[in-house]
């Protein structure tokens, strides 16, 4: 590891420059916390929510500048990237963050919560998550995980009143503190084998070193000795729990349905966001090489087997649910199945099995999610679980609010035209062609399509439920009284028209999406095998 003076000697105008957006939406924060404690009046904070956006909205633009300069460089000496791939994950987070905001200045208010807290908590955790998706080192993917949890666990609390959002919060602090303790121990394992914490360099190690690869009698690597497996397998687990995988999703659920409705849509999108941007940093850097990938010891079984079963059991537990926020929260988990199968397919097969599909699934599944949790939120009363039931003539009572929740059903389920579709049919995609790419064991792939596309199928189920209740069936009881509030109904439509604009030109995000995943490897440090030719691109220094 390098001293924190020699790192502060060279520290450049790229360095900052390449950091940027998150040292804006920072700043942001801070300001809307100063502007709280000056608040005076019985008005309300929605401004400090307007001013929060504006603040994301700088951060996202200056962040596609860095992306459209075409060229990526390292930061701090090796301890970032400064690259497509880190900017585009930077982009969706911002995204699910204004859309919170803008869900939440209406929802907080009505649940005698108006605190300008939420939406600095909001900037703050984004800037964790910025920092993990552009991790170049495990100290600095740490620093941001846990910048982003510290700010989610509050989050989930922020009902003060609540008996039931303090549950979730304790919840989620105990077991985050966990999985953080399981990455701790297996980041010192790997700096113990390794003597380095940068993900290019234990790539490098993983692929070469007999202290950390076992080979055969003809010196070829065929697994990984037991130290630098169980620093692998224990950072896995760890990011398997922040993006709610089987068997580690026993959070998710409660923790949901106990906290505001716009946190909890935050936390199943924009913290799902940041740990694929994270799991993908490490699997394709610093795991790339092929004792860590392919072998009986390698990340591609164990990511088969816990997709398959995140897949199955996230499907068949929403199935049997009837409050409407523990069945957003198993489907989250059972789209976290789904988006382990590119990174199944990257790993098996190499980069030509990069298609996009992760940064594209990602987008239209937070639009549609986030959608979903605003009308939640819309219909929400205080201290009482919304079941199927309340959605009962909602279409007559509401018809746009019933139209908008129809479309963020029917992209989630993934039936076309929507953005679901088409992030599903990438995903699938991927697999069936690394099945055919690959050398080894392509049979096994081609089940695993079968199997998810199979669940997918099945879980249509719950999802056309939401739409039979709101159409087809008779109110029984009084539906909400008050009116949606306008950011709020902006930020619904916004996710509405998104989900079906999308599914009806995707060419162009699944072209970003492809160009940015690929730019992971584009730096100076990045492995050179998993860059497609003729897709590279200059190459500048940051110091």
């Amino acid at each position: 590891m390098m001293p924190a003076m020699e790192i502060a000697a060279g520290v450049g105008r790229f360095d900052l420059h390449g950091l940027t957006p998150g040292m804006i939406i920072t700043g942001f924060g801070l300001l809307v916390l100063l502007l709280e404690i000056f608040h005076r009046g019985r008005g309300g904070r929605a401004y400090l929510g307007g001013i929060a956006v504006f603040g994301l909205v700088l951060g996202g633009m200056w962040a596609y500048l860095l992306w459209n300069q075409r060229f990526s460089w390292s930061l701090f000496r090796m301890m970032a990237y400064q690259d497509g791939f880190g900017q585009a994950f930077t982009a969706i987070v911002v995204m699910a963050a204004i859309l919170t905001c803008l869900l939440a200045t209406d929802y907080l208010p009505r649940h005698q919560s108006d605190r300008g807290e939420f939406y600095a908590l909001i900037l703050f955790a984004v800037t964790g998550m910025i920092l993990v998706a552009v991790a170049a080192d495990l100290v600095t993917l740490f620093l941001g995980i846990e910048t982003m949890s510290l700010a989610v666990y509050v989050l989930a609390g922020f009902f003060r009143h609540s008996r039931h959002s303090a549950e979730a919060s304790l919840k989620y602090l105990i077991l985050g503190a966990l999985s953080t303790a399981i990455m701790l121990y297996g980041i010192a394992l790997l700096y113990g084998v390794t003597k380095t914490t940068h993900l290019a360099s234990i790539g490098q190690l993983f692929q070469e070193s007999p202290a950390i690869c076992r080979f055969n009698a003809e010196g070829f690597a065929v697994g990984l000795q037991p130290l630098p497996l169980i620093g692998m397998v224990m950072i896995l687990v760890s990011m398997g729990f922040k993006i709610a995988l089987v068997p580690f999703h026993m959070w998710a659920p409660d923790v949901y349905d106990g906290s505001p409705t716009p946190a909890a849509g935050f936390m199943a999108t924009a913290v799902k966001v940041a740990g694929f941007a994270g799991l993908l940093r490490l699997l394709m850097i610093a795991f790339v090489g092929w004792p860590a990938r392919i072998s009986s010891t390698g990340w591609v079984p164990i990511l088969f087997v816990l997709a398959l079963v995140t897949i199955i059991l996230g499907n068949a537990a929403a199935i049997v649910q009837n409050k409407l926020k523990r069945m957003l929260a198993y489907s989250s988990i059972a789209h976290a199945g789904y988006l382990l199968l590119p990174l199944i397919a990257a790993g098996y097969a190499g980069h030509q099995a990069f298609n996009g599909a992760v940064p594209y699934y990602l987008v239209a599944y937070t639009l549609a999610t986030l959608g979903a949790f605003g009308v939640l939120g819309y219909l929400e009363k205080q201290d009482q679980a919304l079941t199927y039931d309340d959605l009962d003539g909602l279409g007559k009572r509401h018809p746009w609010v019933a139209a908008s929740m129809t479309i963020f059903m029917i992209s989630a389920a993934g039936i076309p035209p929507t953005a679901g579709f088409f992030a599903k049919f990438l995903a699938f995609k991927a697999v069936i062609d690394a099945a055919g790419i690959g050398q080894f064991g392509g049979v096994y792939l081609v089940v695993l399509a079968a199997l998810g596309i199979l669940a997918s199928v099945a879980g249509v189920y719950y999802y056309l439920r939401v739409v039979v209740h709101m159409y087809m069936r008779e109110q029984h009881q009084q539906g909400p009284s008050f009116l949606l509030g306008r950011a709020a109904a902006v930020a619904i439509a916004l996710c509405a028209f998104g989900s079906v604009a999308l599914g009806i030109l995707p060419n162009r995000l699944a072209t970003l999406s492809y160009i940015s995943t690929i730019e992971m490897a584009d730096t100076p440090e990045g492995p050179e095998a998993i860059v497609p030719a003729g897709m590279a691109r200059t190459t500048g220094g940051g110091d």
